[in-house]
């Protein structure tokens, strides 16, 4: 089968008026509201292998024009430890961003109750992010009510080119967005879906992401630990 996806999403961000930030200070104003318009599109083709297992590959492309800096971060453009004098301002990325990719799924059944759903993904802009995505889950039929499972992901990207954890000079672009930085990350889940009838089910997740930043002079690891719980109903 062949599938084919298109969106477009239509943005406003409120923008505080500081100095030196998207917008004049001086007329007295509040903010600013700036645009960002974001295009996506993607098309996949799905071929089954066998009665037991499925491949997908599809590819992407993603097109976001207007306002991509965030409104909340600042950076510093200089600094004189001899000097009180600190010259802080607003961060400034490029305001377009383009970016493509691609995706692979392997779906199999290794036995009559157990599943697996395997994933690769890579993506590039043209902001220097290159990242690779790995992902694996298992699904296991305990009974006609319960079904049992559990993943793994595995994250990797570079730093954009305008991304410094330190100081700036008078470059035109300046962020220490930690988004933009190189790290890797591994993201640990396991789940529970219940039957309670052929349309109705309930399931509950436990995530664990654990990322480490790719600096050994700089090592600013993040963790976090979530929960979900839903409802699903088949029409």
């Amino acid at each position: 089968s062949l599938s084919f996806g298109l969106s477009y999403q239509a943005n406003e961000i409120d923008v505080v008026c500081i100095e030196n930030e998207a917008c004049d200070s001086s007329s007295g104003a509040s903010g600013k509201t700036m645009d960002l318009n974001v295009v996506s599109a993607e098309i996949g083709f799905t071929q089954i292998l066998n009665q037991d297992s499925l491949a997908k590959v599809s590819l992407f492309y993603i097109n976001e024009d207007g306002y991509l800096s965030n409104p909340y971060m600042n950076v510093v453009r200089s600094y004189d430890p001899n000097s009180l004098f600190v010259d802080v301002v607003a961060e400034n990325k490029p305001d377009t961003r383009v970016a493509y990719g691609a995706t692979l799924q392997y779906t199999v059944a290794l036995t009559d109750k157990l599943s697996s759903i395997n994933n690769y993904r890579f993506y590039d802009d043209d902001w220097d992010v290159t990242s690779h995505t790995l992902s694996t889950e298992l699904y296991y039929e305990l009974d006609e009510s319960w079904i049992l499972g559990g993943g793994l992901r595995y994250y990797t990207q570079d730093e954009a080119e305008f991304y410094s954890a330190g100081y700036f000079g008078d470059e035109e672009y300046a962020s220490s967005d930690k988004r933009m930085r190189p790290f890797d990350a591994m993201n640990y889940k396991i789940s529970a879906e219940y039957k309670v009838s052929s349309a109705l089910s309930i399931n509950a997740g436990f995530n664990y992401y654990d990322q480490e930043d790719n600096y050994q002079d700089d090592l600013d690891n993040f963790n976090a630990t979530y929960y979900n719980i839903g409802l699903k109903y088949n029409f």
